[in-house]
């Protein structure tokens, strides 16, 4: 294994968490030698998506170019961890190419495949499936009539909406999407 490929911190995972924590390491110590093993080209905050479903992003506003969010003065690894042999402090990725490491943080996010349940993929946003979902490859949409909508929220929501926090995300749709049809009302 050469110098190059040995890393005092090295993450897998290119998404809001593995560059939040590439971007604190930097900013406590920036001789540290950091790489982000992260195969994507595009970063899609999904964080953000409850805010594009209450209408307070754009969509495109949660999409951005990789190389863009990864901090100043961390490597970009553009390939997928296949392997973590942790007895030799190394990780072997889908090129093949082995990596070592001090420190490992693992954090791949998830990959949405909606073809796990069978007829999920083809049902939302038909007329029997309400749901609030949001990706890139599905457009933010309200489902039903907005005087029912708010009677909900207003049933189940008796929170201010300064007192929410991250934790309650649905809430927080669900408000933002109440204020967003009172404006188009």
């Amino acid at each position: 294994m050469s110098k190059d490929s040995n890393y005092q911190i090295l993450i897998i995972g290119g998404g809001a968490a593995g560059i939040t924590v590439a971007s604190q390491l930097k900013k406590k110590n920036s001789r540290l030698k950091i790489a982000i093993i992260e195969p994507s080209d595009k970063h899609y905050y999904q964080p953000g998506w409850t805010l594009v479903g209450g209408g307070v992003f754009e969509l495109e506003e949660t999409v951005k170019n990789e190389q863009k969010v990864i901090p100043q003065g961390v490597g970009w690894i553009k390939d997928s961890a296949t392997n973590i042999n942790p007895e030799e402090n190394e990780v072997t990725t889908q090129n093949g190419t082995v990596y070592g490491y001090e420190y490992l943080v693992v954090c791949p996010g998830i990959t949405i495949d909606w073809d796990k349940i069978k007829g999920l993929k083809e049902s939302l946003g038909k007329k029997k499936m309400r749901s609030q979902v949001i990706t890139p490859k599905i457009p933010p949409r309200i489902h039903g009539k907005p005087s029912r909508i708010l009677r909900v929220v207003q049933l189940f929501l008796p929170f201010p909406q300064e007192q929410l926090n991250a934790l309650v995300l649905p809430k927080k749709l669900c408000i933002w999407q109440k204020k967003l049809l009172q404006n188009k009302e």
